[in-house]
């Protein structure tokens, strides 16, 4: 039985001549579990929270949906607040107490459950989702993980039929995101309940999917098995292609390089990459390693091993001019609290892009604030050069002040030429008339970066700068950052996207209680871990150390040269 239809679904956002969603139809089976993806802007967003009454957009809509057999609008409130649950990309957004156990109780105390059994059902789902240890605590205590956790344990209190997950992972580090995705297909095969997520770190997803529809400019590109519409999409060279996980483009590239004319017959006679390879594609690291071990004959190779930074594709590493000097400093927030930054040092070089990475709550965006100036340690002390420095927070929304985009990067340009090329950069010509909070998340995050970059600075400190973008807009932001760099300027970010982090960085750091554990150009760093790392490092150690899937498939092309 379908709980979801969309018929012919059309929507315009007011103010707006192009379509947000055009003709958008789908059913969504019981117990389904899809992954809706697509790149930024496409529209997932917008289809996702027409699926929930209450959060459904305002604007133009034309065509019917359909939840748990009824028309959307002959919900009551009370059934579409409690069968159809949602978490949100900020973590912080959707909490509304300040108790871990009466966050839990919220939901259920709104719509009149009985309190005998509110206590029951508290009970359950703080088991259930390994909540019992931190039950009492106050909800500002909790790592970002813990709080989005305690948002899907809260939604789950209502029991819903559908739970729609819009980027949750988003703010979350490698480690915390698969944990919550883990949890995620437990509720799927465990309880059977309905889930529609929308994610781009599809390494993490797509193996624990049961479909996934691709939308592309509003409309539905794919929909049907992961592996099937990964492969039709890496074959026809879209977009999204490079957005499918490592495993799935190391094996198709392998495909492709040793198919050469047989590839070109089967394409003459009508077949695809996915009709011959369907069968033995991998999704996950596992099946990624088994078959990679397969193709290298189980050798070892020593491709990639020794590679620097700047043969990964990283950014160069900075002069040796000294940009930021941190010296030894200590930071908490409160007399009383905890200390957040503990006997920190780190020097930044001129011309780098350094990137720091972290569990959720190690203080990265604390250290951030430090070196900005926006806080101040109570020990230590932090030597900054005179050159500007231009910051961009994790809530890209602080940056803006005016009624639209255009209005507000004309207040940070300097000429309307840097502006207009700085808009073309990152395709923000259809959203200038726009209100910035109107945008969706990677839309504001594009356009905040603009602002930022406008502004003059010539030392940049981006906070998750990469959060809801796709995998084309990351390119864009990488290639703007290392022309950034070249012209003299320094970048430090902070971020839990690894793959961006390896691609862009000369050097990066790991901050863990309080200080810097450790260092190095971004090759080594990111070979020598075994989480904090990329799929295709995962997948291939051992076998060839590979960073990319573009590395995996040259190893692979090598050993079949020798063969």
């Amino acid at each position: 039985m379908d709980q979801i239809t969309v018929k012919d679904l059309n929507f315009t956002y007011p103010g707006r001549d192009r379509k947000a969603l055009e003709n958008v139809s789908m059913s969504i089976g019981s117990g389904e579990f899809v992954c809706l993806c697509g790149r930024t802007g496409s529209g997932k967003t917008t289809l996702l929270r027409s699926l929930k009454p209450i959060l459904a957009p305002h604007g133009e809509r034309t065509g019917s949906i359909r939840l748990l057999g009824k028309d959307m609008d002959e919900l009551t409130d009370r059934e579409a607040a409690a069968r159809i649950g949602y978490v949100m990309q900020n973590p912080d957004n959707q909490i509304v107490t300040d108790k871990v156990w009466h966050e839990l109780a919220f939901g259920l105390e709104n719509i009149g459950m009985d309190p005998e059994a509110i206590r029951v059902r508290v009970a359950e789902m703080a088991t259930f989702f390994g909540i019992h240890n931190w039950f009492g605590r106050d909800t500002d205590s909790l790592s970002g993980g813990q709080k989005q956790m305690l948002n899907l344990a809260a939604v789950m209190a209502m029991q819903p039929d559908v739970l729609l997950l819009d980027e949750p992972t988003a703010s979350l580090d490698p480690v915390a995101a698969v944990d919550f995705l883990s949890t995620v297909s437990r509720i799927s095969r465990e309880i059977g309940t309905t889930i529609i997520i929308i994610e781009h770190r599809l390494d993490e997803v797509l193996p624990r999917a049961d479909r996934v529809i691709v939308m592309d400019e509003g409309k539905i590109y794919a929909d049907g098995m992961p592996a099937e519409v990964g492969l039709d999409l890496i074959e026809k060279e879209m977009p999204m292609g490079r957005a499918m996980p490592a495993p799935l483009r190391a094996y198709a590239g392998c495909l492709k390089e040793a198919g050469g004319d047989a590839v070109a017959a089967d394409e003459a006679a009508g077949k695809t990459l996915k009709d011959e390879a369907i069968g033995d594609a991998p999704l996950d690291v596992a099946a990624g390693r088994r078959w990679l071990a397969d193709a290298m004959d189980g050798e070892a190779s020593s491709s990639g091993k020794d590679m620097t930074s700047q043969e990964t594709g990283a950014a160069k590493p900075g002069r040796e001019e000294t940009e930021i000097e941190i010296k030894d400093i200590w930071m908490r927030y409160e007399r009383n609290s905890a200390d957040v930054l503990k006997g920190l040092s780190l020097t930044v070089k001129k011309g780098e892009i350094l990137a720091i990475v972290g569990g959720n709550g190690a203080g990265k965006s604390t250290l951030m604030n430090v070196i900005a100036g926006a806080a101040r340690p109570y020990r230590g002390k932090v030597v900054r050069g005179r050159r500007p420095v231009g910051a961009l927070a994790q809530n890209p929304q602080l940056v803006f002040t005016e009624d639209t985009l255009e209005e507000d990067l004309k207040v940070a340009s300097g000429s309307e030429e840097e502006m207009q090329e700085i808009v073309k950069k990152l395709q923000l010509e259809d959203l200038l008339a726009s209100h910035p909070f109107d945008l969706s998340g990677g839309e504001q995050q594009r356009a905040a970066l603009a602002k930022v970059m406008l502004a003059g600075a010539e030392v940049l400190l981006l906070d998750e700068p990469t959060k809801g973008l796709d995998e084309g807009y990351k390119e864009i932001v990488e290639n703007m950052l290392k022309e950034f760099t070249a012209g003299g300027g320094t970048v430090i970010v902070t971020t839990h996207d690894v793959d961006f982090c390896a691609r862009t960085a000369g050097r990066c750091a790991m901050l863990f209680d309080g200080q810097i554990t450790g260092e190095g150009p971004a090759g080594r760093f990111f070979r020598g871990n075994a989480f904090y790392t990329t799929a295709a490092n995962r997948m291939s150690r051992g076998i060839t150390d590979s960073l990319f899937a573009e590395e995996i498939i040259d190893a692979v092309s090598e050993k079949r040269k020798e063969l």
